[in-house]
């Protein structure tokens, strides 16, 4: 259900955990960041306006695009990003 390759769940899993705690319904930064892999809806409002971000398949697609956009990688997540460096 998620366009996110096999191989990097492991990677996209610590990222929901360090930016939500895998709470899909999770808003935080004063309203702006939103679902599971806290998507900025300041950052990104045409993916705000084409998915449903507190949907769990929405929110993964949308972090798909992001990741995509910033060069196949994950330094949009400042807290993932920082949480993947101490990780084996």
């Amino acid at each position: 259900r998620s366009p996110w390759p096999p191989e990097l769940w492991p990677a996209v899993r610590r990222i929901a955990w360090c930016e939500s705690r895998l709470d899909p319904l999770a808003v935080g930064d004063q309203g702006r960041a939103w679902g599971l892999t806290q998507v900025r809806i300041d950052a990104h409002p045409d993916l705000h306006a084409a998915y449903n971000l507190l949907n769990v398949d929405d929110n993964l697609s949308a972090a798909w695009i992001i990741y995509l956009r910033a060069g196949r990688n994950f330094t949009p997540w400042a807290c993932a990003t920082e949480y993947l460096e101490h990780q084996p």
